[in-house]
C-alpha cells in the first residue's frame, strides 16, 4: 500500500506543471509574489503573467530640474516629500508616445511634482492581447514595489500618489491600489473594455482601489469600442456620451475579431483609434487650460443625454486634473468641441 502511494506521489510530482498544480496554476517571481489562475482571472484566457525580465518594465523620473531612470533599488533621486504623479500607458503603446511626454511637461508646468512614467513596452506590444492582459498584474506589482521603496526612502506616503492610466494602464493602476491601500487618486483614461467589462472588481479598476477614482469613458461602445461602458469609479465622465467622440471618423471595427485573429499591424491600428486616444487629449488640455470641462450629472447615458443632462442639479463636476471627490458615485455627461481646444469656452 505504501509503495503504491509513494509511486502515485512520485507520478504526481513529475506531472506537476512548472506554473503550479493543474487545479490552481500559479507562477511566482522574486519579491513580487505569486500570481494564481483563479476563476476571476480567466479574463486573460488562462494566461499567467510573464517574468519581469520578459516584460522589461522601466521607470523614468521627471522633475523640473532633471530626468533619471530609477527602480526599486535606486530611488535616491526622490529625496524630498512632494506629490507624485505616475503615468501608465496601455496596449500597443510606450512611454515614448507623444501624449505621455506632453502630459509630463504639462504636469510639471502646473506644479513642482515628481512625475514617473511606467514603460512596459515589451509586454504591451505582445501580439496576444490576452497575454498582455495577464502581464498587467505583474506590472501593477512592480509599481507597488517601487512605491514601497519611495515610501521608505523619501517618506512619500500613498496619500500623495496619483496614478494616471490609459486603457490597460488604468487596470494596472487598479492592481497597484489593490496591493497598496490609501492611494490618493487613480484616474482611469478610457479603461480597456475587452476582457474587463463584465468581470468582477478583483481583476479590474474599481472605486475601492484609491481614495478617489475618477474615470473618463470615450470609446465605450460595447461591440466596437475599446473602452468600458460600466461606471467603475467614484465619478465617471462620459464626454459626448462616452461611446464615440465628435471629430473622429467612422470607427466601426470588430474589436474582438482583431484581438483574437489580427496581426500586429491590425492591433496597432485599432488601439490607435481616435475615440480611444482622445481621452488623453482631454486630460492634457485640462491641466493648464483656463477653460474647465464642466460636466453635468446624468443618471442614464444615451442619445438624449445632451438634452436631459444640461443643468447642475445635484452638482456639477470638473473632468480632468481638476476633478474632485463627490459625496456619492455618479455619472456625468459633457459635450466637447470637435478639435482643439476641446473644452467649450
Amino acid at each position: 500500500m505504501m509503495s503504491t502511494l509513494s509511486s502515485l506521489a512520485f507520478i504526481l510530482l513529475l506531472c506537476r506543471p512548472t506554473q503550479g498544480w493543474w487545479w490552481i496554476p500559479y507562477v511566482c517571481y522574486e519579491d513580487l509574489g505569486c500570481f494564481y489562475k483563479t476563476w476571476q482571472f480567466y479574463n486573460s484566457f488562462n494566461f499567467l503573467p510573464r517574468s519581469p525580465a520578459t516584460i522589461g518594465t522601466k521607470f523614468t523620473l521627471y522633475t523640473r530640474d532633471f530626468t533619471s531612470v530609477i527602480d526599486h533599488k535606486n530611488v535616491q533621486d526622490i529625496a524630498v516629500e512632494k506629490e507624485l504623479k505616475i503615468i501608465v500607458h496601455g496596449f500597443m503603446s510606450s512611454e515614448e508616445e507623444p501624449w505621455v511626454q506632453t502630459m509630463v511637461q504639462e504636469l510639471l508646468t502646473y506644479r513642482d511634482y515628481y512625475v514617473i512614467t511606467v514603460d512596459w513596452t515589451k509586454g504591451a506590444e505582445e501580439l496576444n492581447y490576452f497575454q498582455a492582459v495577464a502581464d498587467t498584474r505583474l506590472v501593477g506589482a512592480e509599481i507597488a514595489r517601487l512605491l514601497n521603496a519611495v515610501k521608505e526612502v523619501a517618506h512619500i506616503m500613498p496619500g500623495s500618489v496619483h496614478i494616471i492610466g490609459h486603457s490597460l494602464g488604468a487596470h494596472i493602476a487598479g492592481y497597484v491600489g489593490k496591493i497598496i491601500p490609501g492611494i490618493s487618486r487613480i484616474t482611469g483614461m478610457d479603461p480597456a473594455g475587452p476582457a474587463f467589462e463584465f468581470w468582477p472588481k478583483k481583476v479590474r479598476l474599481d472605486q475601492n482601489d484609491a481614495e478617489f477614482v475618477d474615470v473618463i469613458h470615450t470609446d465605450a461602445e460595447l461591440v466596437f469600442g475599446l473602452g468600458m461602458m460600466r461606471p467603475v469609479g467614484h465619478i465617471d465622465f462620459y464626454p459626448n456620451g462616452g461611446q464615440y467622440q465628435i471629430g473622429c471618423t467612422n470607427e466601426n471595427i470588430n474589436v474582438m475579431e482583431v484581438l483574437l485573429f489580427g496581426d500586429i499591424e491590425q492591433l496597432r491600428h485599432i488601439f490607435d483609434i481616435c475615440s480611444h486616444r482622445r481621452v488623453y487629449d482631454y486630460f492634457i488640455e485640462s491641466i493648464n487650460s483656463a477653460c474647465l470641462f464642466t460636466s453635468y450629472p446624468c443618471d442614464t447615458i444615451d442619445d438624449q443625454s445632451s438634452v436631459v443632462c444640461n443643468t447642475c442639479g445635484t452638482g456639477c463636476a470638473l473632468m480632468g486634473l481638476p476633478a474632485k471627490p463627490n459625496t456619492k458615485q455618479e455619472k456625468y455627461f459633457l459635450q466637447t468641441n470637435e478639435a482643439e481646444p476641446f473644452c467649450f469656452s
